[in-house]
């Protein structure tokens, strides 16, 4: 009998037929995957047949709800905590604090920052030093409009939080904007 290399994700999906791909690569990724007890973290390595050695490990998530809040700072409370979400209780004034002798807060200074280096060459400076860049979701430039919706909804934080399969943030999706790798 010819023995077949494999990429690790083709066998994990015929040990578990019913899973979507991309759940079993998400496993693979998160190191719930071992063969022979050694855990293997990347779904495109080739192996041979691991037979009963390819294991799925439990997912080890536990699940804190904190009735009334728990204090983790003086204006802080921790309400909820699982693996994926953490819900707090946040004092007002806590991330934009106003400047002393004006009315301008450390956000809204952020958030012209964030716009105006958005507009000019589409990518903040962190973005342009990792080599990213903001375009419209057809290629092209995107304009004030989809750079300043982006720039309510991110500072929103809400939207920055949720994403989809793509990884696309509920912020980019209403904007109709998408980040795209520039090197």
């Amino acid at each position: 009998m010819e023995r077949s290399d494999k990429p690790l994700l083709d066998w994990l999906l015929l040990k578990h037929a019913d899973t979507p791909k991309t759940r079993a690569k998400q496993w693979i990724l998160a190191g719930r995957v071992s063969v022979r007890g050694k855990v293997i973290r990347k779904p495109h390595e080739k192996i041979s047949d691991p037979g009963d050695t390819l294991e799925l490990q439990a997912r080890h998530a536990t699940t804190l709800a904190c009735d009334g809040g728990r204090q983790i700072h003086p204006r802080v409370s921790l309400l909820y905590l699982d693996a994926s979400v953490a819900i707090v209780n946040k004092g007002a004034g806590l991330i934009s604090v106003p400047a002393s002798d004006c009315d301008l807060s450390a956000l809204s200074i952020l958030a012209v920052a964030y716009l105006v280096g958005l507009l000019i060459n589409g990518a903040t400076f962190g973005m342009a030093l990792l080599g990213l860049k903001v375009t419209a979701d057809d290629g092209s430039k995107a304009g004030l409009y989809a750079i300043a919706m982006r720039t309510v909804l991110l500072f929103l934080v809400i939207p920055a939080v949720v994403w989809d399969a793509d990884g696309r943030g509920l912020h980019d999706r209403v904007a109709r904007t998408v980040i795209v790798a520039t090197r």
